[in-house]
């Protein structure tokens, strides 16, 4: 009777000996759950909530009186296959002045209208965001006085920004040699966060592509309308000089003109 007595009592406490232990284990987890939540809670406190990035736009423009443009031509002298296979850069041009019916049209190329109600441009953007304002240094064109003005593409129209002696500031502000003396240079700007909402991470690759598409329509209305242009990604600090909006990104100067003919190269004879 004693013997069994001392079995039982020893198998009870091994099994008290067991469960003590397991709520010793389970205490010690739930103070160490409590202890690991309250260091993430410290943690979280510690480091900044992550911010919404607020979008740099360009501000808004208004001009008094713009000055209306002349209606641009649907249709040219020569087809689209015609000045895709034509088409050349040209860096030099004759001291001619353009007329203000080609500078119409050359802008229209780059961001006209061409739908009224939904405001579609003749270049596509990526989710119809257009990225880009243009801006027209001119130098000599008939009936336009020398300045620097903004294209109005809902308008069809120029607004006269006032600058005092423009192609001078242009000049000295690190530009490339060759668009210091033609009679019209077009500077593409692109306000890069103004795709943030709808295309995200994307939106400055975008904007890049959006300005090829710009140069390709310019180059081929260049080449319709019988005059040369070129793209120059070398824009020095004209933006700051010139005092556009400082969310907007220079992206290219394209001086333009009457191309000039190419000049014979230099022929030294040869002594025999």
């Amino acid at each position: 009777m004693r013997k069994e007595l001392t079995s039982f009592f020893a198998v009870l406490f091994l099994a008290l000996t067991v469960i003590l232990g397991i709520l010793l284990l389970s205490a010690k987890r739930q103070l160490l759950q409590v202890d690991r939540a309250s260091e993430a809670e410290k943690e979280e406190k510690l480091v900044p909530p992550t911010e919404k990035k607020v979008a740099k736009l360009p501000a808004p423009r208004t001009y008094a009186s713009p000055i209306l443009l002349p209606a641009p031509k649907l249709k040219g002298s020569i087809s689209v296959e015609q000045a895709i296979a034509e088409r050349r850069t040209q860096r030099t041009f004759k001291n001619e002045a353009l007329t203000l019916e080609q500078l119409s049209q050359m802008l229209w190329a780059a961001q006209g209208v061409t739908d009224a109600k939904t405001g579609k441009r003749t270049a596509p953007s990526a989710r119809e965001v257009y990225f880009y304002s243009v801006y027209v240094l001119v130098r000599n064109v008939t009936g336009l006085q020398p300045g620097l003005y903004e294209y109005l593409p809902k308008q069809h129209a120029l607004g006269d920004m006032n600058v005092a002696d423009a192609s001078t500031v242009f000049n000295n502000a690190g530009v490339e040699a060759g668009a210091k003396t033609p009679p019209v240079v077009v500077m593409l700007t692109a306000a890069l966060d103004k795709g943030i909402e709808k295309l995200s991470a994307g939106a400055v690759t975008s904007a890049y592509l959006e300005g090829g598409h710009i140069g390709q329509n310019m180059y081929l209305e260049a080449q319709a309308l019988k005059l040369g242009m070129v793209v120059m990604g070398g824009t020095g600090t004209a933006g700051q000089a010139l005092k556009l909006d400082p969310a907007e990104t220079m992206v290219y100067v394209i001086p333009m003109g009457i191309p000039a003919p190419a000049a014979s190269p230099t022929v030294v004879p040869v002594e025999k």
